[in-house]
């Protein structure tokens, strides 16, 4: 084989790597889509129809928690990395943090007398703190976090400085925080083209 043929071998090779690498990144737009828009239409009826937002939620929640593993799991075998402890591991730790920080709220609100917009204040609160921490101590691709916790927690405490819609405009926030990331172009992908 001549060093020509290596050369186009190799990029070739280059090629197909990042044409996965773009597959990958179309499956998580659609998830963090998915989340996003859960996100937008809970905050919204909230505002809007407050007796439907829990089944919403419940609803949205049960449909994400099972759509992410399967998206994910699809992902990882397009890249032809399978480590199914690894996640395991990542779906626990987002449950695990997530139910941890409902049942802090839950009980923050009922020994501090909350009514119920206090105590979804204080989940969104930690919720934007799980987001800070993951960025944290997360994987590089993951550092938008860093910004978007602390912008979430402080939506979360402002809320009520909206005089109208401001479950809605914290939704907004929290969608762009979740999607602005996936959907926004890094230098890399413009060579790919």
């Amino acid at each position: 084989m001549t060093q020509v043929q290596q050369l186009a071998e190799d990029l070739r090779f280059v090629r197909g790597a990042v044409e996965q690498r773009e597959q990958r990144r179309r499956q998580s737009r659609w998830l963090a889509a998915y989340w996003g828009a859960y996100v937008v239409v809970g905050y919204t009826l909230i505002d809007v129809a407050r007796h439907a937002a829990p089944w919403f939620f419940l609803i949205g929640l049960i449909v994400g928690v099972m759509l992410s593993p399967i998206l994910g799991r699809r992902a990882a075998k397009q890249e032809g990395i399978i480590d199914r402890r690894e996640g395991l591991r990542h779906l626990l730790r987002w449950l695990s943090s997530f139910v941890v920080a409902y049942a802090a709220a839950e009980g923050l609100s009922y020994t501090l007398h909350l009514n119920q917009m206090g105590g979804s204040q204080v989940f969104v609160v930690l919720i934007g703190m799980i987001y800070f921490l993951a960025g944290l101590y997360g994987p590089s691709n993951v550092r938008y976090m860093l910004v978007g916790g602390p912008a979430v927690m402080a939506g979360a405490i402002f809320v009520n400085l909206v005089p109208h819609f401001g479950w809605t405009c914290l939704g907004v926030l929290i969608a762009a925080c979740i999607c602005g990331p996936m959907f926004s172009r890094t230098r890399g992908s413009h060579a790919a083209e």
